[in-house]
């Protein structure tokens, strides 16, 4: 009797650790941290930058002259030629077609100047490392942001279901983005 009741309590610890473990169920989220992260950039040589942040989750999108769903942002410094390439992309909240709105631009290093001033200028640095993703959810919400400088140091962070992007910041970039685009 003893052993049957030993057995019994190791295949209910067994089986309620397997499913304590799984890290891949729906709405489960895994959070990494780079504890080396620089919290100050020093360089101003901007040489590119990979974000796409959505608005489906923030408060006042409109009023700020922007619209519901994903916005890209992506450039290039060529170091050598000082040319400047990117593209600017839009899709509307809960599009999913394969169609968006996209741009492909080409402009000077100047470019990259006025990118910087608007990544210093907002609160990004302090998400730098953070990354956050919950299983189960669209992508709809969230964003993932990458700026890189000519010194080696860079800023990455991502959340699929916050956007740490505040509506200013959005803003200033869809303008700078598509005063090249126009």
């Amino acid at each position: 009797m003893k052993r049957i009741l030993l057995s019994i309590m190791g295949l209910v610890l067994i089986a309620g650790g397997c499913s304590c473990s799984r890290r891949n169920e729906n709405g489960g989220t895994e959070v990494t941290q780079d504890k080396n992260a620089s919290t100050k950039i020093e360089s101003t040589e901007l040489v590119s930058l990979n974000c796409d942040a959505s608005t489906a989750s923030l408060v006042g999108v409109e009023e700020k002259g922007l619209k519901y769903g994903r916005y890209y942002f992506k450039c290039q410094l060529d170091k050598e030629t000082g040319k400047v390439t990117g593209t600017y992309g839009f899709r509307p909240e809960h599009d999913y077609s394969p169609d968006m709105t996209e741009y492909a631009f080409e402009t000077d290093s100047s470019f990259m100047t006025d990118l910087d001033t608007i990544i210093k200028n907002s609160t990004i640095i302090s998400y730098n490392g953070e990354h956050s993703h919950t299983n189960g959810i669209p992508d709809d919400f969230g964003y993932s942001f990458k700026a890189e400088y000519a010194s080696g140091e860079v800023i990455y962070c991502s959340d699929n279901q916050s956007n740490h992007l505040s509506l200013d910041t959005m803003k200033e970039l869809d303008e700078l983005f598509l005063s090249i685009c126009k």
